[in-house]
């Protein structure tokens, strides 16, 4: 119930490697000693900030606050991150010179970034709130992650379109690789994201329309859109964070 230190080995491990990465290479923008210690702190506590109670058995603090799983939500921990980025603006700079000075937009960014990546491990191991506060809640429970294929075996087109299978898939998986690299040798970096973008709506969309049985029956989607909401979308705006401090 209360953060454990796999939170801040899993969210460290990713911010040393930018931390690494931006002093070997010659970058313009660097991800600095204080973006670190930001993304390790809110990597281990973060959402379980109201958590941390439970190791001190101060459980009254906890149990019936309606922040504490608002706080520890998909959709509620970035919302409070927009009161505790002033905090952690303040903290950070502390004796900060104009090189290694944080934005405010950089701060929101980091701590929104960090935490939730800290959902994956709560996902993979028992689920993770969409939303909470009191009585109102919407939870993401692990399977519906692992055993998609078993919840949504057939979609509303699969009667009308009983052709579409697994060959139809293929062959938009291999049409979006195609323009994948493509446009990553050709075009500018906003073009990729365009790119990721419309194939990961696409695709989400074809499981939506039939079902997981044009996907061999796999936990693709489930395991993918785990990955793309709480790994990479993460990545992304921690290097975007970077680019604008």
């Amino acid at each position: 119930m209360s953060p454990s230190i796999a939170h801040a080995l899993f969210g460290g491990t990713f911010a040393f490697i930018f931390y690494i990465l931006s002093r070997s290479l010659d970058l313009e923008k660097k991800f600095n000693e204080r973006m670190l210690y930001l993304s390790i702190f809110n990597s281990f506590i973060g959402p379980d900030l109201f958590k941390v109670f439970f190791s001190f058995n101060l459980d009254f603090l906890v149990l019936g606050n309606p922040l504490t799983y608002f706080v520890h939500s998909l959709i509620g921990w970035p919302v409070w991150c927009l009161g505790l980025m002033w905090i952690w603006y303040f903290i950070l700079n502390i004796g900060s010179t104009e090189e290694n000075k944080i934005t405010k937009g950089t701060t929101l960014l980091l701590l929104i970034a960090v935490g939730e990546m800290h959902f994956f491990l709560d996902a993979i191991d028992t689920g993770v709130h969409l939303i909470a506060f009191g009585e109102f809640q919407i939870y993401i429970p692990r399977d519906a992650f692992f055993f998609a294929k078993d919840f949504y075996t057939y979609g509303p087109l699969h009667d009308v379109f009983p052709w579409f299978s697994m060959f139809e898939m293929f062959l938009i998986g291999l049409f979006f690789l195609i323009m994948f690299t493509y446009v990553l040798f050709k075009k500018e970096l906003k073009h990729v994201y365009i790119v990721i973008g419309i194939g990961v709506v696409v695709i989400l969309s074809c499981f939506i329309l039939f079902g997981s049985i044009v996907f061999g029956m796999e936990n693709d989607i489930g395991v993918a859109m785990l990955f793309l909401s709480l790994i990479f979308l993460p990545i992304l705006m921690i290097i975007y964070a970077v680019q604008i401090n």
